[in-house]
């Protein structure tokens, strides 16, 4: 448990391109304070207000707080509207959803839990979504500048009756969406998605797509519980375990002038080794100590070494200390050398 802690307070600090960010966009909505955004990691508060018979419920069963966004399944309209906001806009760039869901019926038809967009315009918008198919898997879904919906779907389906943890993550630099259905393990699908987006003016809904037809003022509604909807640009924003191992240690390693640059980053599973190209202060040149995590911070690999070449060059084989292979996915390299400390994320591909 300590080296989880360890590792992702590592990656609170460098998660986004191991460059220091103290902010990203977006918001975080736990609905028993009124649809106040209580996010700490976005710039305006992107608040927000119940539509037609949408309530803020203290019933059981709950998931998160004291309340949740209850959409009752005799009203066709009810949702959550924010106000369209440059904060809740993202524009070829990374994108991360995720949100805890309770269906009480699931048609044979789409149903939006997050949606940045509007459905009777002409083109119809759609910044970025979340949805369940007609197929009940988890959908993402962008709209591109030719005005079509372009979509990636999980392997896992979404059960009715029980609460279910939802997340999807694009990362746009490595043309990579991973979604999660369980916010402790790793991702339970990592999937090729290569589509640009674009921002929009148009609001953010929760269980709905908004239709500025005050008839029809929301389609393919959710009809369950939501709670605890979270919007942002880096990964450990919207998976609650992340967020919450980083809050217990907030410590900031130093790292001096040091530095780590890692080739090819991500790399293909089927590649012999990845590169590690230490740039450390001259009288910490010896005992260096590299570790490798995965995503739920169990140790994969651990090398100390007396000495470095020259030119700070070591080498990883993609293997645990077992001999076997690892598997596809996000790992951590830690370097550690007297009080110096840094780490790198490193993205295997199959």
């Amino acid at each position: 448990m300590k080296l989880l802690i360890i590792i992702f307070s590592f990656f609170f600090i460098l998660f986004s391109f191991n460059t220091v960010s103290s902010q990203s966009k977006g918001g975080r909505w736990q609905f028993e304070n009124n649809g106040f955004d209580t996010a700490d990691w976005d710039s305006h508060q992107d608040a927000g207000s119940l539509m037609d018979s949408a309530a803020y419920s203290t019933e059981i069963p709950l998931r998160e707080g004291l309340a949740c966004l209850f959409l009752d399944t005799t009203y066709p309209y009810g949702c959550f509207r924010v106000p369209d906001h440059s904060d809740l806009d993202f524009n070829d760039e990374n994108i991360g959803i995720s949100a805890w869901i309770y269906p009480l019926e699931l048609i044979n038809d789409v149903c939006f839990l997050v949606n940045k967009g509007r459905q009777d315009s002409n083109p119809k918008t759609t910044n970025y979504a979340i949805r369940i198919s007609n197929s009940q898997h988890l959908e993402f879904l962008i709209r591109d500048a030719t005005n079509q919906a372009r979509t990636i779907a999980s392997s896992f389906t979404i059960p009715v009756n029980q609460w279910t943890f939802v997340a999807i993550y694009y990362e746009f630099g490595s043309q990579t969406v991973y979604m999660w259905n369980d916010p402790t393990t790793v991702p339970i699908d990592t999937l090729t998605f290569n589509w640009n987006f674009f921002s929009n003016i148009d609001p953010l809904t929760i269980g709905a797509w908004y239709n500025a037809n005050p008839a029809t003022p929301a389609i393919k509604p959710f009809k369950g519980r939501i709670d605890d909807v979270r919007i942002s640009g880096r990964m450990e924003d919207i998976i609650p375990a992340v967020t919450s191992m980083a809050n217990r240690n907030n410590a900031i390693a130093n790292a001096g002038s040091s530095s780590i640059e890692i080739f090819p980053n991500p790399i293909q599973l089927s590649q012999d080794r990845v590169n590690f190209q230490l740039q450390l202060p001259e009288k910490h040149s010896l005992d260096v100590h590299i570790t490798v995590f995965n995503i739920l911070g169990q140790l994969i690999h651990d090398t100390r070494l007396n000495s470095i070449l020259s030119s700070g060059m070591v080498s990883w084989n993609l293997q645990n200390d077992a001999g076997q292979r690892v598997n596809s996915g996000i790992y951590f390299i830690h370097i550690k050398a007297d009080n110096y400390q840094l780490v790198k994320r490193l993205l295997i591909l199959k």
